[in-house]
């Protein structure tokens, strides 16, 4: 079965060179997310979120809180505004908001 979706997406990377719908995001990302399935040893807990990001209104889970809270948590001064600190997360972090390591090159 991994086979199969891996071949499908091939496919659907070869017709599209660059993406003009959200829909065509949505699929991608629902793809990678049953290949992160099927492997869920990996270490592609970023992706996975990116992934859960797309497919989902709420990311409210135990593992995704934890991901985040990890992530940004020692960027955080409680003394400063919350634009003070939205401001310092977004220079501080501008590779993960603008999904810097998943563009191609």
């Amino acid at each position: 079965m991994q086979n199969i979706i891996i071949n499908k997406l091939e496919k659907f990377l070869q017709s599209h060179k660059r993406f003009k719908e959200e829909c065509e995001i949505v699929y991608l990302m629902a793809e990678i997310r049953k290949i992160l399935d099927f492997n869920r040893g990996s270490s592609c807990e970023f992706l996975r979120f990116y992934c859960n990001w797309v497919l989902h209104n709420s990311l409210d889970r135990k593992r995704t809180t934890k991901l985040l809270s990890e992530k940004f948590e020692s960027n955080i001064d409680f003394t400063k505004s919350g634009k003070e600190i939205a401001r310092d997360l977004k220079s501080k972090h501008a590779d993960f908001f603008k999904l810097n390591d998943y563009k191609r090159v």
